[in-house]
């Protein structure tokens, strides 16, 4: 028995065996396919994170190139300049002195003409005080390692630790996307294009283009400086701003008109070694890279210094030499009111370098060039003009705190600002079926205007942006119809996608039918409307090729973009997210939980940027 039972006991698992054996057979099979599906799912992933960071390399590679390029300048540079020390100091303990014999950093190259020597001089290129306070406090920060972080990349703690906080809160709401790409674009030009100098001023490129341009560099920083404001500030951040001051108020003294500089002749290792001909005719030199005047570079370095002003209440870059660069300023401004007595010329422009004929304008002052670096057709650039009306304003009030009270500047600034407003509302002004009264973008106050809008900041679209108000437009209804119509089809300029998923402004300084981050970021930060800000953000997510802002996109295929790397727009995008982030959580964060879709036409409208 006990054997037969033992029988029938092994018979009965070999005959049960059989669906164990089917269900393994399945279990193995759904854990191949599986094992198939996450291999190719982790292949894809694996592909689109080495072309990211192949991007992030490449960006890193340049960086840490001219980092070492400008070190061992810097190196040379201090010890080849003489420092002076001067017993009376004026405010800011900044010397008020003029070089009188010619320094040149680096040898003169064979073959120069006797009467180009000076282009290759280095007289003002460098500070050259090595007591005063700015540049000692400058390289205190340097030599705190809560400045450095990995590859030289100059990121303080506090922007770090605002980094993170903004990251988390989207990412809390479910907003994964918006914040791995804010986690990249906030930090990016202090990891990418901020080089500290040995003379404690900051030098800031635009990313994959070597050069630094006042506009480009003042609003590279602007949206770290409420960093400032916060509690304990950022004494190290304070430093790499402070010094960037004074590095564009040396080169607006070396040249008022020009728009970019660099620090030496090969600035993209190309093997320049001389200035060339065509140099000579554009008026540049060994430092300066681009002398096409363009007036809102002046006005975003007013900018800059008022923001800095009213975040950290530092005084401490605005010394004697900083309003001898206020003074070459406010005069060229004057001076530009009536451009047929300037003697500026540049040989892109028409009428033998003079530019297109303008009349009075009444107060408005003239731009050779847009902040787009084209050339303008009409010399009145009105949205540059609103932006000096705003920062002249904002000028006098700094003024007022460190200039002499015997000092004419500050009314000299109120001055300014006023006629250029009064000419602005005069001659920028025109009547439109349809939209009304709304600001052409360029006139020549003879008759001439010219109605579209450009994708770069200022433009018509950043009027609020730029918190651009007027007496003669009290309600601002001028503004709001500028607004609509440079948001139609009636903009040449402005352009949709075939299905229309893809919206906004381009330029003409890059091919038609690409859109512009620039001009989504800043219409996302001045709409007060909820659908609108939803969709804008959906745009900006889904065109951010490498998970970063670029140039410009082609409407139809967003991954055909310019400009690889683009400090300026991955800014002006961390800002919009900084100033507008309550919004943000609350309308596109609350619609992903929901899963609800607004409506354009009846969606509920909110405050937009103060």
């Amino acid at each position: 028995m006990k054997h037969s039972g033992c029988f029938h006991q092994k018979k009965g698992r070999s005959q049960n065996g059989y669906p164990i054996r089917i269900l393994v057979m399945i279990c193995i099979i759904l854990y191949m396919c599986t094992a198939v599906l996450i291999q190719r799912y982790y292949v894809a992933e694996y592909e689109t994170f080495q072309e990211q960071s192949s991007f992030l390399s490449e960006q890193l590679s340049t960086s840490q190139r001219l980092r070492s390029m400008i070190q061992d300048h810097g190196t040379s540079v201090e010890k080849n300049t003489k420092r002076k020390r001067v017993d009376k100091l004026t405010f800011g303990y900044a010397p008020l002195h003029i070089d009188k014999e010619e320094i040149f950093h680096g040898e003169v190259p064979e073959g120069v003409d006797v009467e180009h020597r000076w282009r290759y001089r280095s007289n003002g290129i460098y500070w050259n005080r090595t007591d005063d306070p700015l540049y000692l406090n400058f390289h205190a920060q340097l030599l705190d390692q809560r400045l450095r972080h990995g590859n030289g990349a100059i990121v303080p703690i506090e922007v770090r630790r605002e980094q993170m906080i903004v990251v988390k809160k989207l990412r809390a709401n479910k907003l994964d996307r918006l914040a791995k790409i804010f986690e990249l674009a906030y930090p990016y030009t202090l990891e990418h294009t901020t080089f500290p100098l040995h003379d404690g001023t900051t030098y800031l490129i635009t990313g994959d283009i070597p050069l630094m341009w006042h506009r480009d560099s003042c609003a590279q920083v602007n949206h770290y400086l409420p960093v400032l404001s916060m509690p304990g500030g950022s004494p190290a951040l304070l430093a790499l701003v402070e010094g960037l001051v004074r590095r564009q108020t040396l080169f607006i003294l070396v040249d008022v008109y020009a728009t970019s500089f660099r620090l030496f002749l090969d600035f993209d290792f190309v093997g320049k070694k001389k200035l060339t001909d065509w140099d000579y005719q554009s008026g540049r030199t060994k430092y300066v890279a681009m002398h096409n005047y363009e007036l809102d570079n002046l006005a975003y370095h007013l900018r800059l210094c008022s923001n800095l002003y009213e975040h950290s209440k530092s005084l401490r870059a605005f010394d004697s030499t900083w309003l001898r660069a206020i003074d070459r300023i406010l005069e060229t401004i004057a001076y530009e009111q009536n451009h047929e007595r300037s003697s500026y010329f540049y040989p892109e422009l028409p009428n033998n370098g003079k530019g297109s004929k303008v009349c009075s304008g009444d107060g408005l002052t003239w731009s050779a060039f847009r902040p787009s670096d084209d050339k303008t057709t009409y010399g009145y650039l009105i949205p540059s003009n609103m932006m000096m009306v705003v920062e002249l304003k904002r000028l006098a009030r700094l003024l007022a705190l460190v200039d002499s009270p015997k000092s004419s500047r500050v009314s000299r600034a109120l001055e300014l600002a006023r006629s250029i407003d009064s000419g602005i509302h005069k001659h920028g002004v025109i009547d439109v079926p349809h939209f009304g009264r709304i600001y052409a973008f360029e006139v020549d106050a003879c008759g001439n205007s010219l109605l579209m809008d450009d994708a770069n900041l200022p433009s018509l679209l950043s009027i609020p942006y730029l918190k651009y108000t007027s007496p003669h437009d009290i309600n601002s209804t001028i503004a709001q119809q500028t607004r609509e119509y440079v948001l139609s089809s009636r903009n040449k300029y402005f352009y949709s996608s075939k299905d229309e998923k893809y919206r906004g402004i381009g330029s003409p300084h890059t091919p038609g039918q690409n859109i512009w981050h620039l001009a989504l970021a800043v219409q996302a930060m001045t709409t007060d409307d909820n659908v609108e800000l939803q969709r804008l953000v959906a745009t900006l997510e889904e065109t951010a090729t490498n998970d970063v802002m670029h140039e410009s996109f082609h409407v139809d295929n967003p991954a055909r973009f310019t400009r690889r790397s683009f400090a300026w727009a991955n800014s002006l995008f961390a800002e919009f997210i900084t100033t507008r982030l309550d919004d943000i959580i609350q309308v596109v964060g609350n619609e992903n939980n929901s899963g609800r879709v607004g409506n354009e036409k009846n969606s509920r409208r909110r405050k937009p940027m103060k």
